[in-house]
């Protein structure tokens, strides 16, 4: 049985406390779902930790910021041959994280977020203030399905977001690699999370008219903006990948950096699957 750890931060007079515990029934639920779903592994435990939204937008920032320190101190900048493209690389690894009023567009939860702490631990955040003024527990295990699936993502320990998303596209623009063949870890790591988020909904909640009724909430909640484009292709791109060849076709992407999609690949999935090999046998 999966562990699960939650932490409240900043409340006051246990005002959290219900929702901690609805968090943690959730969680319980979901967890089997959401590995069968994603055909990954959540792993011995989860760290979920309740903050308010200012905490949650420092929180976030300071993994920014240490995902910058760890590229600065890594060999993918060092690796950049041109010295005017190194040091403007440089220059805006050092600039840091964006403000919070403009980091408020998170994922497409953005009361949730997964960051690594300073010891090194995945911690699953909520800010329970931005679920304010909608009904709690359809949002609530949208955030904590889309949560999970992150989670099962980075124990599949291959190429994830921050200092591996990033090292990967220094890497190729730098060496004069076009905006269409960016690697695009971001999106399909959102993306997929989207396509299993749904996917659980349809399931517990009997039917997609529920799945776009939860969607339709969390369009409403405080912060939110409309997603890039490049979201809705990972959505796609993940469907048609389980369609061809299963769950395991796409969980090859956490375990291989080779096998991330471009920014063109994701549009046409067909042409991920013809240069990995992975489509279908045919005959």
């Amino acid at each position: 049985m999966i562990e699960i750890e939650i932490v409240v931060e900043q409340q006051a007079g246990g005002a959290w406390d219900a929702l901690a515990e609805e968090a943690r029934a959730l969680t319980g639920e979901l967890a089997g779902p959401v590995e069968e779903t994603t055909g990954l592994d959540l792993g011995p435990g989860v760290r979920l930790a309740l903050v308010d939204p200012d905490a949650f937008a420092q929180r976030r920032e300071a993994y920014v910021r240490r995902v910058c320190e760890t590229v600065l101190a890594g060999e993918a900048l060092a690796a950049v041959a041109d010295p005017a493209k190194r040091e403007k690389a440089e220059a805006a690894l050092r600039k840091g994280p964006a403000s919070a009023d403009s980091d408020r567009r998170i994922t497409c939860v953005p009361s949730g977020r997964v960051v690594q702490d300073e010891e090194g631990r995945w911690v699953l955040l909520l800010a329970p203030a931005l679920l304010a003024g909608a009904p709690q527990r359809a949002p609530l295990r949208a955030v904590l399905a889309h949560l999970l699936t992150h989670q099962a993502q980075i124990r599949a320990g291959g190429p994830r977001p921050g200092a591996d998303a990033v090292e990967a596209l220094l890497l190729h623009r730098t060496s004069g690699g076009t905006r269409e063949d960016d690697p695009v870890l971001g999106a399909l790591w959102e993306g997929h999370a989207r396509w299993a988020t749904r996917r659980l909904l349809a399931r517990d909640q009997a039917g997609e008219r529920k799945t776009a009724r939860a969607a339709r909430l969390l369009s409403r909640l405080p912060g939110v903006r409309a997603e890039p484009d490049t979201h809705d292709q990972a959505v796609r791109f993940v469907h048609t990948l389980v369609e061809a060849g299963g769950t395991e076709t796409v969980n090859r992407i956490w375990a291989d950096r080779s096998l991330v999609p471009t920014r063109r690949e994701l549009s046409a999935p067909a042409r991920w699957l013809a240069r990995t090999g992975l489509g279908p046998a045919e005959g």
